[in-house]
């Protein structure tokens, strides 16, 4: 993500759209830690179907807000071929809208999911040749529920769930934790010094590992005091 930025900037100042920088560098996070996958490179301005389809996704839940009310009252209507017809049918293009961005990142998942499968039936060396060594999330969820007793075992179409689920509900609030942090520094450069200067001392310029991230008391302090002035995700429902 740096190089790409300082890629925009060579020519001199420039503005950046950071809330785009930050929701992709969010959802990469999110989809190595959580579901042991890479969405693509952050070096490139590359788009994602996916990413483009979790961006669209509360969007388009507004739009049919009032539709949403009916939900309970129809979705156990008939197959779920002919409901996803009548969707097609119905004279509303939020509503086909909020279906696409679900089909888009329902495909998604299943492709992540069974090339997840393939690698945990191979055994452990496969596993932990994938993007988190199997240690993400949905892999320890797997490999849980694979010796999981009957009743407790889930789904696949469960698993598939949680997949969208988790990248939906973490990567939106990293975002714009991350955004807010950056936001907080510039309008105090003070800080934003007295941070780099940490930063640059513990050696953050080359790599640094997040043990010695952790270890940062005021990069710990920046961070908290930005969560507690801005909430990354609020409902007023």
């Amino acid at each position: 993500m740096r190089d790409a930025i300082l890629a925009q900037i060579q020519d001199g100042h420039s503005e950046i759209d950071m809330l785009h920088w930050t929701g992709r560098a969010a959802l990469e996070l999110v989809g190595q830690g959580g579901l042991g996958y890479s969405f693509g490179s952050l070096a490139s301005e590359m788009q994602d179907d996916y990413g483009d389809a979790l961006k669209a996704l509360t969007p388009s839940l507004v739009s049919v807000d009032l539709l949403e009310r009916l939900v309970p009252w129809v979705c156990g209507i008939g197959p779920a071929w002919l409901r996803r017809l009548a969707i097609d049918v119905f004279p509303n293009a939020g509503l086909r809208r909020l279906k696409s961005v679900v089909d888009c990142m329902t495909r998604r998942s299943v492709e992540i999911y069974e090339s997840k499968k393939e690698a945990l039936n191979k055994g452990d060396k496969d596993v932990v040749q994938q993007i988190g060594e199997g240690k993400d999330i949905m892999s320890v969820l797997m490999k849980a529920n694979q010796v999981a007793s009957d009743g407790d075992r889930m789904t696949e179409e469960e698993l598939i769930g949680q997949m969208s689920t988790l990248i939906f509900a973490a990567s939106d609030t990293t975002s714009n934790a991350l955004v807010h942090i950056l936001q907080t520094l510039a309008e105090h450069q003070d800080w934003q010094k007295k941070l780099r200067a940490e930063l640059l001392g513990a050696g953050a310029g080359n790599q640094i590992s997040y043990e010695q991230l952790n270890r940062l008391p005021l990069l710990d302090a920046i961070c908290r005091e930005t969560l507690r002035l801005y909430a990354p995700q609020f409902s007023s429902g």
